[in-house]
């Protein structure tokens, strides 16, 4: 908690005098806030009662994570230095005890800025690239971790520029839809 807190401090402070990118100044998603999102065993699903009659009503977000502070260099796969931090917390997120035995999807996303398939391939070279940071710098085995491009199928806000499109969705398998 100390260090977030100190990371949103001192962010605020570099990007107010224009030391940080604007990306960077983005609260970084420590790991175990990771894996609480990404542990789907774990989270109990709310009931609703109507009339003696129970319903669950199961989160759509259960068991995704969804990281903007992953990101690229424009028109490319290539992470900016900005990124590091997150993916670490990621990496520590999926060695955990809780999730260590799962699998994942890491979906890459783009914005609809160029070529639909243009888009879908960068989206999928950018996960590739995620993919491979985990398996090569944190030690997570490639067997866990599928690396798919959703290109600008799924925009998360309702202007398909917006560049909050542009992001890596973690999901652990027994989420997946």
């Amino acid at each position: 908690m100390m260090r977030r807190i100190y990371c949103a401090i001192a962010c605020s402070v570099f990007a107010t005098i224009g030391v940080l990118s604007e990306t960077t100044a983005q609260e970084i998603t420590d790991a175990e806030d990771l894996v609480r999102q990404l542990d789907v065993d774990t989270q109990p699903e709310p009931e609703v009662r109507t009339r003696g009659i129970a319903v669950n009503v199961g989160s759509t977000d259960q068991g995704r994570a969804s990281l903007n502070t992953i990101q690229f260099e424009y028109d490319s796969a290539r992470l900016t230095q900005d990124s590091a931090g997150q993916l670490e917390e990621l990496g520590k997120a999926l060695a955990h005890e809780r999730l260590v035995n799962e699998s994942f999807v890491i979906e890459g996303h783009a914005d609809a800025h160029g070529d639909a398939q243009y888009n879908k391939d960068l989206s999928l070279r950018r996960a590739m690239t995620v993919k491979n940071y985990l398996a090569t710098q944190m030690g997570i085995s490639e067997d866990r971790l599928q690396a798919i491009g959703m290109g600008e199928e799924k925009p998360r806000t309702d202007d398909p520029y917006d560049p909050e499109n542009r992001r890596v969705d973690v999901v652990n398998t027994k989420a997946y839809r």
